[in-house]
């Protein structure tokens, strides 16, 4: 997980994988509808570019690491993992609580941090309160 970049779409942002949290303690919201006139680019493009980008991503990717994963089904994270898992792709669940309990969430061994996951990741997968 050390190697490699983290994108953040919604600022069209490429930022080394070990930098990532340091991102959304820094990072000011702004709204896509705003980065059109500001870039004067045509809205329908730049959203077409980010589908073709995560479409891209998502046909590549084989493991996703679940932040914020839960075995509460009322939350949307666990709906979201189980859909995953049923496309196809291999899901790491991330919960330090979990992991220190010694859970599996949807059947899956939970991890205490991303970095304690002994293979390649491809997409991390952020949900946080």
């Amino acid at each position: 997980l050390d190697q490699g970049t983290f994108r953040y779409l919604h600022f069209d942002k490429r930022i080394p994988v070990s930098s990532a949290p340091a991102l959304f303690t820094k990072v000011r919201t702004k709204t896509l509808s705003r980065m059109p006139q500001a870039m004067n680019v045509p809205r329908a493009e730049i959203a077409a570019e980010e589908d073709r980008e995560i479409f891209r991503i998502l046909s590549t990717a084989n493991t996703i690491a679940v932040v914020g994963a839960t075995n509460r089904a009322s939350m949307p994270v666990y709906g979201v993992m189980l859909y995953l898992q049923n496309q196809g792709y291999r899901c790491i669940p991330v919960n330090e609580k979990a992991a220190a309990r010694g859970e599996s969430i949807l059947g899956v061994p939970a991890v205490a941090r991303t970095t304690d996951i002994p293979e390649k990741v491809d997409i991390v997968d952020i949900f946080l309160r």
